[in-house]
C-alpha cells in the first residue's frame, strides 16, 4: 500500500479525517466527546489553526481546518495520541485506537470549501443517526445556524463565502445543505484530484507547480498524477517550435540530440510521463538511455547556460497556453 503525500501550506484549508482502528468506535459516550473537544481546543491554540466545521461520528471524525503554520502532522499527532491515552486508560485497553494515518485533503477556498462543510454536516443524517441535520449535537451545524454558542468552530469564514450579512448567509447555508443532501455522498471523493487536492483546474495546477522539482518518492500514492502538470502534446509542440523541428526528428537517434534530450526531460518533469512511456512515444528508445539523458539535462538546467535559457523559453510557450 502506498503512503499519502503531505501538502501543508500556511493559510490553506484542509479536510481532515481519522478513523477508529478496525472501524471500531472511538467515542462511547458524551464524556468522551467533550474530552476530545477539549484536546482539539488545546491543539488549535498550540498549533495555530482554526476549526471551520466538524462532526464527530461513532468510529471516525471529520474536521475542516484552516492552518497558519505547516504543522498539521504535529497537531494531529498531539490530538490522536492525547485522546488515545485518555481512551485506553478509561476503558482499560491497549493498542492503537486510530486506523493508520489520518487523511488531509487540501481544499480551495470558495465553493469547494462550502461543499466539504455541507458534506461534513450531512454525515449523521446519511448514516441514519438523526432525521434532521440540526438534531445532531456533535457537529458544528448549530454554530452555523445560530443554535449554539461557544463551540470550537469558526463558521464565519465559510458563511462569508455566501454573504457578508450573517442572517442572509445562514439562510443560504441552510438551503445549500438541503440541496447537497440529495447528492450521493460519493461525490465528495469524485471532486478530489489525486487523493490530495480539491478545487478548480487552475487551483490543482498551482498546487502541482508548487510540488514541481520536489522529490516525490516511488511509494507516494497518486505520484504519477501529481507529476502531470501539462499536456504532453503541448510540451512536444513547444519543443519542436523552439528548435524549428519536424516530427521525423523525434524518431531519429543521430540528429537533434540536444532538443530531444530537452523534450524527454520536460515530458518527464512536467508531463508526468514514465521513462517507458517516453520511450514508446519516441519509437521504443531504450528507457535507461532516456533516464541518463534526463539526468544530464537536469544538471545542465541547474546552471546558467544555453540549456537553461532554452528550457525557460519552451516553458513559457506551453505555460501560457
Amino acid at each position: 500500500m502506498g503512503r499519502p503525500l503531505r501538502i501543508f501550506l500556511p493559510g490553506y484549508s484542509y479536510h481532515v479525517i481519522a478513523r477508529g482502528n478496525e472501524r471500531k468506535n472511538i467515542f462511547k459516550d458524551d464524556i468522551d466527546r467533550k474530552k476530545f473537544f477539549k484536546i482539539i481546543g488545546e491543539a488549535a491554540k498550540e498549533y495555530q489553526f482554526f476549526v471551520l466545521s466538524y462532526v464527530l461520528m461513532s468510529n471516525h471524525y471529520h474536521f475542516l481546518i484552516e492552518i497558519k503554520l505547516p504543522n498539521i502532522s504535529r497537531a494531529m499527532q498531539f490530538i490522536n495520541s492525547s485522546y488515545s491515552i485518555y481512551f485506553n486508560r478509561k476503558y482499560k485497553r491497549s493498542g492503537h485506537l486510530f486506523q493508520g494515518r489520518f487523511e488531509a485533503i487540501l481544499v480551495e477556498h470558495g465553493q469547494d470549501l462550502l461543499y466539504v462543510s455541507a458534506y461534513i454536516h450531512l454525515n449523521p443524517g446519511r448514516a441514519g443517526m438523526v432525521e434532521q441535520v440540526i438534531d445532531y449535537p456533535w457537529s458544528s451545524y448549530r454554530q452555523f445556524t445560530g443554535g449554539a454558542d461557544g463551540g470550537i468552530a469558526v463558521p464565519e469564514i465559510i458563511l462569508k463565502i455566501l454573504s457578508e450579512n450573517r442572517v442572509e448567509a445562514v439562510k443560504k447555508y441552510e438551503e445549500y445543505v438541503k440541496a447537497t443532501a440529495i447528492e450521493s455522498p460519493d461525490n465528495v471523493r469524485k471532486r478530489v484530484y489525486g487523493e490530495y487536492i480539491m478545487g478548480s483546474e487552475s487551483f490543482v495546477r498551482d498546487i502541482k507547480l508548487l510540488l514541481k522539482g520536489k522529490n516525490l518518492s516511488q511509494g507516494i500514492t497518486g505520484r504519477k498524477k501529481l507529476r502531470k502538470i501539462y499536456n504532453e502534446d503541448q510540451i512536444t509542440e513547444a519543443v519542436k517550435k523552439h528548435y524549428d523541428a519536424v516530427d521525423e526528428l523525434l524518431y531519429n537517434r543521430s540528429r537533434w540530440e540536444n532538443g530531444k534530450n530537452v523534450l524527454m526531460f520536460l515530458l518527464k518533469r512536467d508531463g508526468g510521463m514514465t521513462y517507458a512511456a517516453i520511450a514508446k512515444k519516441l519509437g521504443d528508445r531504450d528507457s535507461s538511455g532516456i533516464s541518463k539523458a534526463c539526468k544530464k539535462v537536469l544538471e545542465q538546467n541547474r546552471k546558467e547556460g544555453e540549456i537553461k535559457k532554452c528550457i525557460k523559453d519552451i516553458e513559457r510557450e506551453y505555460i501560457e497556453k
